[in-house]
Formats: structure tokens, C-alpha cells, sequence
């Protein structure tokens, strides 16, 4: 071992190619990567900054104490590796699963897990801009006035969770104060006559951080919703929600604050949400728990 370290060796493939600069920088510190082995990189010397070599080099009596196998082949390279070197057992050898819970520091494990919830949003809607570790699932964003010099959004802050069939209507706002609320002029556009849209928006649709909404919400334009809110399963929100209340209801109303006010207080002044990687990983329990006195101290103690 080098300095009491374990000696790690990588091997990686062209499929896992992207995800090794983030894995080789994330490695707990008490490893040091000893060597990188290629599969399939004909022609390619380096990568990351460390040396290449092709896997067949491994049977050349590498010293090394840990190995990180980033390739859907991993089960045969791990047999590879136990007839090579008798003396290695299942939980020395890593593929990317087990590596990113047993290998990785905090702060790589959160960029990871950002990684993994940005390709699953899959997020290609012009009108949406989502904030770190925030997901949805089934989002509908209704927006007929893409295309004007003002283009609406609909933004949402980090680490919030959307429900399934929600639905935000950036645009859908109706002329109450009309003769009639029937689009006839916009219609009339479907037999070539000059068509104009008669729905409107009140403005862009603000999610806060932290925020959970249940199945079947609806957000109506311009309403801002506060950090930390909980929305009900077919709620409809009308209008603005503060911070950390839990809305109801068609239209929403709020029933009460998730926490009192002076734990609302210390939670806003925190706004863990902003924390680096580390520290977010390093109080994960906290978090996922009632203690704010505790998790406040930790901000007194290592944020501020």
C-alpha cells in the first residue's frame, strides 16, 4: 500500500468512459488509483490524466489491493481478475453500483445522483427550467404564448418532488370580464381569417426549493409557490403559497405550516438546499428527520 493507502486499479470501457473523470476524482482518500486498464480503446494512450493500458497488461503482476471494474462485463473481469490473483474475494472487486456506495466520497456521489435524475427528467421543454436534484413525472406545461417577446417559464428550484399528472398553465388565463369567454376569433383562424389568441397569463409559475406536490396538482399562471410547501393531490393552486405551507383543495387554500414559525425561520436563514455536496451528504439524516435544532447547529458549526 502506498502511505497507507489502498492501491486501486480502474478498468473502464468506451460506454463508461464519461463517467470515469467524475469517478477517478471522487475516490475516498484513503485509496490512490495505482493504474488505469482500457477495453476496447484501441489506439488510446490516456485518459484523465493517467496512463492507459490495455487489459491484457493486468496478468503482468500488478500490485494492488482494491479493483473498480466500469464495464457491463464486469462479472467476467472479475473472474478474470480472482484466476489471476487467487487471493482476491468478491467485496475487493467494484463494479459502478457497488463503487459509487463503497468508493466514492459524499460530495461524487451527489454529482452522480444529479447525473442519473437530469437523464431521467429528460427535460426538452423550452418553458421549463428545473433546478438540481428536482424530478417529475408526467409534467404537462401549457403555454400558447411561447412564441411572444416575453417568453413565459415555469421555473423550479432544487430538490423539490413533482407528482405524477401535474399540470402548470402558463397561458390558460380566460377574459371573465368578457361578452363571452368562446375564443371566436382565435376559431375563425381555421378558415383563414385573421386569428388572435384570447387566452392570457398572469405571468411565470415559480416552484420553490424543497417543494412536494402530489397527483393531479394544477398550477394556475403567475402563482409562486414557497419554499418547502406540500401541495395536495388534486389541489388546485390559484395563487401565491409562503413558505412551508401545505395547500389543499380546489381552489387551494392553505391549512396550516408544516413547521412553526421559528422553525421556519431557521429553515429559510439555512436554505440547506444551496449547501455544498458534502455537507448535504454528510447530514442526509438529518434532513430525513424532525430534528432543525440539530441541523441548525451543523450550519452554526461548518456553513456559516
Amino acid at each position: 500500500m502506498t502511505a497507507n493507502k489502498k492501491e486501486l486499479i480502474i478498468i473502464v470501457d468506451q460506454d463508461s468512459e464519461g463517467l470515469f473523470g467524475l469517478y477517478s476524482e471522487g475516490i475516498r482518500e484513503e485509496y490512490v488509483i495505482k493504474a488505469v486498464y482500457g477495453i476496447g480503446m484501441v489506439g488510446k494512450t490516456s485518459l484523465g490524466g493517467y496512463e492507459l493500458y490495455p487489459l491484457e497488461a493486468i496478468a503482468d503482476g500488478v500490485c494492488f489491493d482494491t479493483v473498480l471494474i466500469m464495464s457491463d462485463q464486469s462479472e467476467q473481469i472479475s473472474r478474470l481478475i480472482k484466476k489471476l490473483y487467487p487471493q482476491f474475494e468478491d467485496n475487493m472487486i467494484y463494479d459502478n453500483y457497488s463503487a459509487a456506495k463503497e468508493l466514492l466520497d459524499g460530495r461524487t456521489k451527489m454529482e452522480l445522483l444529479k447525473k442519473i435524475i437530469t437523464a431521467e427528467n429528460n427535460n426538452k421543454n423550452p418553458s421549463l427550467i428545473i433546478g438540481e436534484f428536482s424530478y417529475y413525472s408526467s409534467l404537462d406545461i401549457y403555454n400558447e404564448l411561447a412564441n411572444v417577446r416575453d417568453n413565459l417559464k415555469c421555473i423550479i428550484g432544487k430538490f423539490s418532488s413533482i407528482g405524477p399528472e401535474n399540470v402548470f398553465l402558463l397561458s390558460q388565463e380566460h377574459h371573465l370580464d368578457w361578452i363571452t369567454t368562446y375564443p371566436l376569433i382565435e376559431q375563425l383562424g381555421k378558415i383563414g381569417d385573421v386569428s388572435e389568441k384570447s387566452a392570457f397569463s398572469k405571468g411565470n409559475i415559480i416552484i420553490g426549493n424543497d417543494v412536494w406536490t402530489g397527483h393531479g396538482v394544477t398550477v394556475l399562471s403567475g402563482v409562486t409557490i414557497g419554499d418547502g410547501c406540500a401541495i395536495g393531490a388534486r389541489t388546485v393552486v390559484t395563487k401565491s403559497v409562503e413558505p412551508y405551507s401545505v395547500v389543499v383543495g380546489n381552489p387551494g387554500r392553505v391549512i396550516k405550516k408544516r413547521f412553526s414559525e421559528d422553525k421556519i425561520k431557521l429553515l429559510l436563514e439555512m436554505k440547506w438546499w444551496d449547501w455544498d455536496y458534502e455537507d448535504i451528504y454528510r447530514v442526509r439524516g438529518l434532513l430525513q428527520s424532525e430534528k432543525i435544532e440539530e441541523l441548525y447547529q451543523y450550519y452554526k458549526e461548518n456553513i456559516v
